[in-house]
């Protein structure tokens, strides 16, 4: 059924591409993070910190578990960055990171909204396999099967695999 798609998921945390992380910073699905550096680390802030150390501790807060922390601090960056009219394709990687929060946090409808919101931005494999698992557990097949499609035939190899499995779980619950 849709156990092993659901198994594979990986709430991605994925750095935020606007931001340089640590030179040996590593997503939890193991993968290297993205660097874009068109911010440096003091060009924004929010309140009295630089948006990268809103972004750096909610990072933390989430990979350590304090879900509720990491939630609040995305979107404090969010907001900063909407403030500081910093163009959200450059942050789009904080609204998925958003919806692995609310999802973990048992809100699949918030999750949904945040990942259609970060790929209506920028296309986002992660967040399309996602969005399939998403709407797989709601059962909402078709919608995971064009979001499954999509990651599948995207250039991103681990998001390709995990939609692989998740389009042979869609083709499962068809039989």
């Amino acid at each position: 059924m849709a156990s092993r798609a659901a198994a594979a998921l990986v709430l991605f945390m994925r750095p935020c591409a606007a931001l340089a992380p640590p030179p040996r910073a590593r997503c939890l699905s193991g993968a290297r993070p993205r660097v874009i550096r068109s911010l440096p680390d003091d060009a924004v802030y929010a309140g009295s910190e630089s948006l990268k150390a809103v972004f750096d501790r909610a990072l933390v807060q989430q990979r350590m578990g304090d879900t509720e922390g990491a939630l609040a601090e995305y979107q404090a960056f969010c907001d900063a960055a909407e403030q500081n009219d910093i163009p959200p394709r450059l942050y789009a990687e904080v609204l998925e990171n958003i919806g692995a929060c609310h999802l973990k946090l048992g809100d699949r409808k918030a999750a949904i909204r945040s990942w259609e919101r970060a790929i209506g931005i920028r296309d986002s494999p992660t967040a399309r396999c996602n969005l399939a698992i998403a709407f797989l557990q709601s059962g909402r097949i078709d919608d995971a099967r064009v979001h499954a499609e999509a990651a599948a035939a995207g250039v991103d190899k681990r998001a390709a695999e995990l939609a692989t499995r998740i389009l042979a779980d869609i083709d499962g619950l068809r039989r």
